[in-house]
């Protein structure tokens, strides 16, 4: 029986390295529950609650305006990062998505597209305006930016630094 079991073991192993379309997944790094984030290219710190739960990312929004015609809009708000430092910016409008809150409840949330540095990680990902003056944190960190990059465990925060370039 044990020699049977090593057979079958040793043929997974050289199935796995040969059959087609085999890659290895790319290294994933480790992070906690609340991360260290910084938006560019404005350089505002944010501290960002990781939730595997949610698909897309939130970050702190208020006085959130949508302008110009329905093709070329921007959505113009007032970004509030840590030590409640505050920031007007407009940016393009991606879409208004039906968002289901952590309450189970329907909501339409403008959604942006922005530069994070999270973890080692710089890109632009999308992300819903929300006022959060009432939870936390800023930002909120969803599967958009999770999924396929990091490992999450949640015995454990601010485990990685963002490793950022300066602001410009």
């Amino acid at each position: 029986m044990i020699a049977f079991a090593r057979l079958a073991v040793a043929a997974l192993v050289v199935a796995g390295t040969v059959s087609p379309g085999y890659a290895a997944e790319p290294e994933r790094r480790l992070i906690g529950a609340v991360e260290e984030v910084v938006l560019l290219p404005w350089g505002v710190p944010v501290r960002a609650r990781v939730d595997t739960g949610a698909a897309t990312s939130s970050i702190d929004a208020r006085d959130i305006q949508l302008r110009g015609p329905r093709r070329a809009r921007t959505a113009a708000f007032t970004l509030v990062g840590d030590g409640d430092s505050r920031l007007r910016v407009e940016l393009p409008l991606v879409e208004n998505r039906l968002i289901i809150t952590g309450g189970g409840r329907e909501v339409r949330r403008p959604v942006v597209r922005m530069e994070v540095c999270v973890a080692g990680f710089q890109g632009p990902v999308e992300v819903t305006l929300n006022d959060r003056a009432r939870v936390d944190y800023r930002m909120l960190l969803g599967r958009n930016v999770l999924e396929g990059r990091f490992v999450v465990d949640v015995a454990h925060s601010l485990t990685a630094p963002p490793a950022c370039p300066p602001a410009r």
